[in-house]
Order: structure tokens, then C-alpha cells, then sequence
């Protein structure tokens, strides 16, 4: 019976251990996702900058 019981514990320190990695891998994830969106965002916020500053004094003439 006492086997019986370590072994259920282990198990489910085993599966406990399992989904806090995963939540661990999800949560990476989730912030390098933000972060590449926030840097293409920026990315394509300072093109457009550029080409507004480009294209205004020959829109201008």
C-alpha cells in the first residue's frame, strides 16, 4: 500500500512538473511572439517614417 501511495505521488509530481514546464515554454513563446511584433511594428513605423520624409519635398515641388 505504501508503494502504491509513492508511486501515485510521484506520478503526480511528475505531471505537475510537466505542465508548469509547458507553461513555462508557452509563456517564452508568447513573449518572443510580443517582442517580434512590437520590433516589426516599429520596423514598419520607422519605414513609413522614412518614406513620408523622402516623398514630402518632391510631393512639395
Amino acid at each position: 500500500m505504501l508503494f502504491l501511495s509513492a508511486w501515485i505521488l510521484a506520478s503526480v509530481c511528475r505531471d505537475l512538473v510537466s505542465a508548469r514546464d509547458l507553461v513555462s515554454a508557452l509563456d517564452l513563446a508568447n513573449a518572443l511572439d510580443l517582442a517580434n511584433a512590437l520590433d516589426l511594428a516599429s520596423a514598419l513605423d520607422l519605414v513609413s517614417t522614412l518614406v513620408s520624409l523622402v516623398t514630402a519635398p518632391a510631393l512639395e515641388s
